[in-house]
């Protein structure tokens, strides 16, 4: 199997088939070998764009902060103004990558037991977003959104909704901890490490989250 260069760099002028060469190269590094034909190329590029293949262009609106990383308003905190780091596209795509190598190396057992929790993860969004009703997560509180790391959920008792609160965020990332860390009991929670503040302020709506998960 050949080896390719991590870095490649195809440069000139505008319609001189820098687009064409990324489509061959990436489809030559999925395939693990020479891709005469570009349709060929073209169907192998598609048909692993969003999981194997990434591709930005990148354009000189970007600014840093939406490419890389930036400050923006966290919008959990009531009428007090804070900011947290949110991630831009192209550090999405690196650290998907990292993440792939890391599990690459992983031992088949434990990236098999990550998978069946990602499975349950996606089946719990499916269900949120197809719902007409309410998917509640105790007796009062409920989500109302699926973003791309979290989870968006409020409930109508909170006093925080009067004042154009839209909700707390609950990670993936803090749920899928709990399931690493093979979490029974919600006081375990307070122990874990690597997990968010709020994760931890929140345990008792997380552990019922991460029930329904599971289910």
């Amino acid at each position: 199997m050949p080896k390719f260069p991590l870095n490649n760099i195809f440069y000139g002028p505008p319609g001189t088939g820098k687009t064409y060469q990324t489509i061959q190269r990436s489809a030559e590094i999925i395939k693990g070998g020479v891709v005469g034909d570009y349709n060929e190329a073209l169907r192998i590029f598609n048909d692993h764009l969003g999981t194997r293949i990434e591709f930005i262009t990148f354009h000189q609106n970007y600014s840093y902060e939406d490419f890389i990383q930036g400050l923006r308003p966290d919008t959990e905190n009531g009428n007090q103004l804070t900011f947290q780091k949110k991630d831009g596209i192209f550090k999405k795509i690196a650290d998907k990558a990292l993440k792939n190598l890391i599990e690459s190396e992983k031992d088949p057992k434990a990236i098999s037991k990550s998978l069946i929790f990602d499975e349950a993860l996606e089946k719990l969004k499916d269900k949120i977003i197809d719902s007409e009703k309410k998917i509640y997560i105790n007796e009062t509180a409920y989500f109302i959104a699926v973003e791309d790391d979290a989870f968006r959920y409020s409930a109508d008792n909170w006093t925080l909704n009067d004042k154009g609160f839209s909700g707390f965020r609950m990670k993936y990332s803090d749920l899928k901890k709990f399931y690493e860390a093979d979490i029974k009991e919600r006081k375990e929670i307070k122990e874990l490490i690597g997990i968010s503040g709020l994760a931890k302020q929140h345990a008792s709506y997380f552990i019922k989250a991460y029930d329904l998960v599971k289910v």
